[in-house]
């Protein structure tokens, strides 16, 4: 698979999960169309969040997922990209304690670069 993620925050300071928005930007570098199960790209379980130290920071809870997995699919063709779209709330339940974090798109095999962010 020749996929490969770009995370795009709507700031670098989370100041409340609602009022934040995170773009994904899915690259497909390969030859053929490749399918991901729409679940996988469920916000919670789509991203992971770590804080200064690198200890993981709880998201908000996976959505129920649908009973054909197989048939709830994305597709990103061959030379194609496809864009994500996420609304913090999706992610977090509420603010972190203040610091500093990185956060990474990180689902069916596809990781984005990490990319800092400071809550106040």
């Amino acid at each position: 698979m020749a996929l490969t993620a770009e995370l795009e925050p709507s700031g670098l300071r989370l100041e409340h999960p609602a009022l934040w928005q995170v773009h994904v930007v899915v690259r497909n570098e390969g030859d053929e169309s490749v399918r991901i199960p729409s679940a996988l790209l469920a916000g919670a379980l789509a991203f992971e969040l770590v804080d200064a130290a690198g200890r993981p920071v709880p998201l908000g809870p996976p959505p129920v997922p649908p009973a054909d997995l197989a048939a709830d699919t994305a597709t990103v063709p061959a030379g194609e990209s496809l864009t994500l779209e996420y609304d913090g709330n999706e992610l977090l339940l509420g603010s972190p304690p203040p610091g500093h974090y990185r956060l990474r798109f990180a689902a069916a095999g596809i990781e984005s670069p990490w990319v800092h962010l400071e809550v106040p």
